[in-house]
């Protein structure tokens, strides 16, 4: 769903930081090369078999620094539970759980599912970018060519001047749906009732675009939604089954979709005050609206969800294990799943209002960590950060099922990541 500031990291100050060429060996800080020393170590096993005690010795030593730290941090950030994804740069890839799925006592283990929240758009931009590759879609195309038959089309924002591109980087000007109150009151009044993605985008019908199409950058579901009828336009599919056949099936990813009130393995979430108020603050500057008495504040009551996550489509729809999470952004950036000329396409992006925004990813570098592609997520009692680390070939994701003690809009989830990068980087030190 929500996604503002992916990382509390600087941003590039000029194309030799945008660069995604890997630092030559001898400019690396020791802990780096230390790093690479382990890639070998765990690329020769390979060879000889994957029993070799020296990649035991490092995994377990590695799984337990990260474990250390992250209960360290579940006390410094109170957060009820949290799950933590690793894939290394030879391909493995674990998980890590702490703290509890349900403050009933249900404690917290690595296949738990939580929301990913916007994390989902990365998802959608890469089967768009799919269908970009096998010449089905363009673009440059106008939105329009796809989606002008829907009933008011002509009302949308910049109806006639947007195309997908702007969609996916989030430039075309469309005001979002989910900060429309009247939308989160009908969510709330009918948590039943499953939403077709127009009848979403119809509550900013007639409303004044935010710009021009393509003259600035404003982040909005809605750009990702009318993304994901465009998908199923030129499929003539549904989204998550698609998603399905060309994504998790051949990847074999825990991801599933979060389009019912009742999801199997889904940990509890604990927005901190009501859910409703949490939602509704996404329109009033997380003001702390108050709700009506006795809302909810968790979002599973008796295991199912007080209202339909559904209505997030591909602005975010995802329920995922953290390390799930992490093979993911290994395959996407390293173009495992799309061609390296795609994801190129795909990371080189906006750079609006200090946002550095490319189709359906955030980048960042940052001095110590090199560059960084992503995204973050949000939900109502769920909390996710994805980051892929370009210069090492490593991934964390991480995911806590609160958004009290992480800062609502803040820095701090992309902090905890960067803080747990350091510990696979540093932790090799000692050995």
């Amino acid at each position: 769903m929500l996604m503002i500031s992916i990382f509390s990291m600087k941003q590039p100050r000029g194309a030799e930081q945008r660069s995604t060429t890997r630092h030559a060996q001898s400019s690396w800080p020791v802990r780096y090369r230390m790093l690479l020393v382990l890639v070998c170590i765990l690329c020769s096993a390979a060879c000889v078999g994957d029993t070799d005690p020296r990649v035991s010795a490092l995994q377990g030593h590695l799984q337990s620094q990260l474990q250390t730290k992250l209960q360290a941090l579940q006390l410094e950030h109170s957060f009820p539970g949290a799950t933590l994804g690793v894939a290394m740069p030879d391909g493995s890839s674990f998980g890590l759980a702490v703290g509890l799925a349900d403050k009933s006592g249900v404690v917290m283990r690595t296949d738990h599912l939580l929301l990913a929240g916007s994390v989902g758009k990365t998802f959608a931009a890469a089967v768009a970018l799919d269908l970009v590759s096998e010449g089905r879609l363009g673009l440059d195309q106008p939105v329009s060519n796809w989606l002008d038959s829907n009933e008011g089309y002509s009302r949308l924002p910049n109806a006639a001047d947007i195309t997908v591109r702007m969609l996916m980087n989030h430039t075309a000007g469309i005001p979002d749906n989910v900060a429309d109150l009247e939308f989160l009151d009908a969510i709330f009044s009918a948590p039943d009732r499953v939403w077709k993605p127009w009848e979403m985008v119809s509550y900013v019908l007639d409303e004044k675009p935010n710009f021009p199409a393509g003259n600035d950058f404003h982040y909005t579901d809605t750009h990702f939604i009318l993304l994901g009828m465009i998908i199923e336009a030129v499929t003539g599919a549904l989204y998550y089954d698609e998603l399905q056949k060309r994504v998790l099936e051949p990847f074999s990813l825990d991801v599933v979709p979060a389009d019912r009130r009742r999801i199997k393995r889904l940990a509890n979430g604990y927005p901190g005050t009501s859910v409703e108020a949490v939602l509704k603050g996404y329109g009033t500057d997380w003001d702390g609206t108050p709700s009506p008495a006795g809302a909810s504040t968790q979002v599973l009551v008796d295991g199912e969800f007080v209202i339909n996550p559904q209505f997030e489509f591909t602005g975010g729809g995802l329920a995922s294990t953290a390390e799930a999470l992490a093979r993911w952004a290994r395959l996407l950036y390293e173009g495992k799943y799309l061609s390296s000329s795609m994801i190129a396409t795909m990371v080189g992006g906006t750079s609006e209002k200090g946002q550095n925004y490319g189709l359906g990813v955030y980048t960042a570098y940052d001095p110590e960590l090199g560059q960084l592609y992503g995204h973050s997520g949000f939900m109502p009692g769920f909390r996710t950060q994805m980051t892929y680390f370009a210069d090492h070939g490593f991934a964390v994701a991480f995911q806590t099922n609160t958004n009290e003690g992480t800062g609502l809009l803040g820095p701090p989830v992309a902090e905890i990541v960067a803080t747990l990068a350091n510990v696979i980087l540093d932790g090799f030190l000692t050995n």
